[in-house]
């Protein structure tokens, strides 16, 4: 089908991809995908987030709870492994359809696929 035309001004659904997300997990890449979530929250969007569930880190102390984040168990211990990335996830594979339908974004954005399957954006 045809792509929604966008216009200045819109109310978009967005959908930031991450292999992590706060308040699970929080480095370099995370802060700044949460960074991008919140300005375009500001902005009037409504923002989901998309992220591996990373069991054995943890969660960290607050400051995220304004951040809708939805959590895709991994179909194995997700590693931070490069060639990972190219193997079927199925149960991931789900879980990211399941949030596609829930959410229906306009804008999907990939922020670190790293240990993600890069089968997400086909």
């Amino acid at each position: 089908g045809m792509m929604p035309r966008i216009m200045t001004g819109d109310r978009l659904r967005i959908l930031m991809v991450s292999n992590r997300l706060p308040p699970q997990v929080v480095g370099g890449a995370e802060l700044v995908a949460a960074q991008q979530m919140r300005a375009l929250q500001a902005r009037g969007h409504v923002v989901v987030g998309f992220a591996l569930d990373w069991p054995d880190q943890g969660a960290h102390a607050g400051g995220d709870e304004d951040l809708d984040v939805r959590r895709a168990a991994a179909d194995e211990a997700p590693r931070l492994r490069a060639g990972l990335e190219t193997r079927r996830a199925p149960r991931t594979e789900r879980a990211f359809e399941g949030v596609l339908t829930a959410v229906a974004p306009h804008v999907v954005h990939f922020h670190n696929q790293a240990g993600l399957t890069l089968r997400l954006p086909r």
